[in-house]
């Protein structure tokens, strides 16, 4: 869906951090999942070890679907760019 609000924008990037300490390919960032969910400070301090370690299991016809993702969704009107922090 469409993200609008402050809220809106949140949710989607914490949902998307807790997406990739579960796909994570560290077993040390996998680890870290619940408490990451639960302790902001902590996922954003490991937020890009989790992408890093994502995206260079994803081929390369996924990491440009991702890139276009990412673009779409930064390029948005509506991003707070506090959430961008």
């Amino acid at each position: 869906g469409r993200r609008t609000t402050r809220e809106d924008w949140e949710d989607w990037l914490s949902n998307f951090g807790s997406a990739l300490f579960r796909e994570s390919g560290s077993p040390m960032l996998r680890s870290c999942a619940r408490l990451a969910e639960v302790y902001v400070p902590l996922a954003r301090e490991l937020f890009n070890a989790a992408f890093l370690s994502c995206w260079t299991e994803l081929s390369t016809p996924l990491q440009g679907d991702l890139v276009t993702a990412l673009e779409s969704a930064l390029e948005s009107p509506s991003i707070p760019l506090d959430v961008l922090q």
